[in-house]
């Protein structure tokens, strides 16, 4: 069983080009990961396929407030985003549809934009109940988490905002009980969901590939499925395989990509 996924690239931006990757590859099922949700809307997403919507509220009319964001220059914005998050949710499900808050910056008051996020989403889908002819409002489905991973290159882009110069000083990881902390407070706005963590040591973490994503793929592993193993903390299945093949910042130019910049 091959189960491809978008981590070399944005798969919103480039959907055409994964999906004929997945297609020349005979993948059983893909997982489709975007900063740029609104590009997936006039799109046939196959029954197989899971699209994490990744919105972290670093991106234009969040962080600066002027309509632009030094950290994520070139996403789409918050409220463009959960938009696009709420029709894929209605259209493909809580299972196929994972909102994803990916970075969250452990440091100071920065892990609020995460919550804001969480906050964000919850009113535009009680609003948008009116549309389902009188059906309850449309819940939160899956959400999936991950923190800042400070690589040197990543601490050398994100020295040019003055508010994050103690990034500086942190290590790859921030303190486990400051990451325990933060996932605390966001459990606390959607307490009937459990938030997935993604890739984080000490915490327990659910790979982006899982057993419950092959389910909701409609596959079933013949035999208990392995492990990649690909870094601490990951859980992804070893059946996950790129369908990308950008191993530098997207167009996105977010400034704390773990890719390198090109020379």
């Amino acid at each position: 069983m091959r189960i491809g996924i978008t981590e070399q690239g944005d798969g919103g931006i480039s959907y055409d080009k994964a999906i004929q990757r997945a297609q020349l590859l005979k993948t059983d099922g893909n997982i489709i990961i975007t900063k740029h949700p609104s590009c997936l809307l006039d799109k046939d997403i196959p029954d197989n396929t899971i699209i994490h919507c990744t919105i972290t509220g670093l991106g234009p009319d969040c962080v600066e407030g002027d309509g632009t964001s030094i950290i994520e220059p070139n996403v789409e914005d918050m409220d463009s985003a959960i938009g696009a998050y709420d029709m894929l949710l209605t259209r493909y499900g809580p299972e196929r549809v994972v909102l994803r808050i990916d970075p969250i910056f452990p440091i100071g008051n920065m892990y609020k934009f995460g919550e804001q996020v969480l906050v964000r989403t919850k009113e535009v889908l009680d609003n948008s109940s009116s549309l389902y002819e009188g059906e309850p409002p449309i819940k939160i489905g899956r959400v999936r988490i991950s923190f800042l991973d400070l690589y040197p290159h990543v601490k050398k882009r994100l020295s040019v905002v003055k508010e994050l110069d103690d990034l500086s000083k942190l290590p790859m990881h921030a303190s486990l009980r400051i990451r325990l902390m933060i996932l605390d407070r966001l459990q606390a706005n959607i307490p009937d969901n459990e938030i997935e963590v993604c890739g984080e040591p000490g915490m327990t973490c659910v790979g982006c590939v899982s057993e419950r994503d092959l389910k909701a793929m409609g596959l079933v592993p013949e035999i208990p499925p392995k492990e990649a193993n690909i870094r601490r903390g990951c859980h992804c299945l070893a059946m996950k395989t790129e369908l990308l093949s950008g191993k530098h910042p997207c167009s996105s130019g977010c400034l704390y990509c773990y890719w390198k910049d090109l020379d």
